[in-house]
This record gives structure tokens, sequence and C-alpha cells, in this order.
């Protein structure tokens, strides 16, 4: 199970329009009014066992080259009430990029566990990262 949540975000007479959306975009820096939208995805894919470790995918696809895209990816264990990070996150931060992408993992326990991935866009002509983020669906192991 994948799940997909983020920002919306376009240059519209000049100003900024805000709205909850599938995505985060912005029109490219000097495009004309006619020009699509940049518009990137963040996906966290269900945690799966390989090889004794609990692993979660992480991922930002844009649909154009962004300034820069910044992600962590962790693995989160149901505790009580509460979805605690647990093992090696992955995380980083590329420049002059279309998609970024890794994989946390955890030693194998029994337990319920899910993936988070949270980024940042940075548009080009923009100077303001916009935060997107996303869980996956919980998975016993």
């Amino acid at each position: 199970m994948k799940v997909l949540r983020s920002l919306t975000t376009a240059v519209a007479a000049g100003g900024l329009v805000l709205g909850a959306s599938t995505a985060a975009s912005a029109a490219p820096a000097g495009a004309s009014t006619g020009a699509a939208p940049v518009t990137c995805r963040i996906k966290a894919g269900a945690p799966y066992l390989s090889g004794g470790l609990i692993k979660g995918d992480g991922r930002i696809d844009c649909t154009s080259a962004v300034a820069a895209l910044q992600m962590k990816v962790t693995v989160q264990k149901k505790m009580g009430t509460r979805w605690v990070n647990v093992g090696t996150p992955a995380q980083g931060t590329r420049y002059d990029v279309i998609a970024v992408w890794g994989t946390a993992y955890v030693g194998f326990s029994h337990g319920v566990y899910r993936t988070k991935s949270t980024g940042k866009v940075l548009f080009y002509g923009s100077s303001v990262w916009r935060p997107i983020s996303a869980v996956s669906g919980p998975r016993s192991a």
C-alpha cells in the first residue's frame, strides 16, 4: 500500500496560492503563463521484511527538474499509542534533480511498523523550501 500526501503551491497573478492536494507545485522560473507547473509527489511504501531486516522505501518524483530535493525516510514502530522512529534512516539533499529515493531499515523484531517519508522541495526561482510528507499504512511483523 502506498500513500501520497503533499502540498500544492502555484504562482498566480504575482501572488502565491496554497491549497491541499496530492502534490507540491510551482510555475517554473521564467515560464510563460501557459506553461505547466512543476509537480512533485512523495511516496512512503509499506514496510517489508528482507534478509532479517524490516525496510521501508520512500521516494519523491517531480515532473521536471527542481533546484533541490531534501528527503528523510524512517521506519516507525508502534509502541503503545505512539509511533517511534527506529533503526537507521535514509536522508540527504540533492540539487538540480527530478527524483530522490531512499530505504530506511531496522533489525527484525515482532511488532507493528510503518514507513514515514518527509521532504522539502526548492523550486527554481524561489528561496522558500516547500514541505511535503507521507506515511504508509501499518504492517505487522
